[in-house]
């Protein structure tokens, strides 16, 4: 007997626009609706999602959206229930910090992302002093960076 590793949706979001469209179409024959595509930014929602109930919570979730809409296109107002929010950190001083997880959940990259981002925010873009702050080089700040695709231009508009 083989064993087959299949990683959690969470590590696959590249799988999760076939599971919708497969999903879709298997709904629409049972529920007689007539969606036929997921708007882009309900996509980026469902790919945002930690899916801590794995691939089954998502067929749930797109079986929910199609037997309750009237409508054609899954949109981001039909996925209010899953949009995780914001983490939030917070801190009196250096050694009091704070960070409040969302009540669904959240990735180590999305913290990561999320601290950084801040920490950049926070230091204007200099890489040096935010490495610092982070207890990092700055090769590792850039080299985390490029992994979860933050781009410095963008986040200190």
């Amino acid at each position: 007997m083989a064993t087959i590793h299949l990683p959690p949706l969470r590590e696959r979001k590249e799988d999760i626009p076939l599971l919708v469209m497969s999903f879709i179409d298997e709904f629409n024959r049972k529920f007689r609706k007539n969606f036929s595509d997921i708007d882009e930014k309900a996509l980026e929602i469902l790919k945002s999602y930690p899916w801590p109930g794995n691939i089954r919570e998502l067929r749930n979730t797109i079986e929910r959206v199609i037997l309750i809409e009237n409508d054609t296109k899954i949109k981001p107002e039909h996925l209010k229930h899953l949009q995780v929010p914001k983490v939030d950190f917070e801190s009196n001083d250096e050694s009091d910090f704070v960070l409040k997880i969302p009540p669904n959940g959240i990735t180590m990259d999305k913290v990561l992302r999320e601290l950084i981002i801040q920490t950049l925010r926070m230091t204007n873009g200099n890489q040096v002093q935010a490495a610092k702050i982070l207890g990092i080089s700055r090769s590792k700040l850039r080299y985390r960076m490029e992994q979860l695709k933050i781009e410095q231009r963008k986040i200190l508009k």
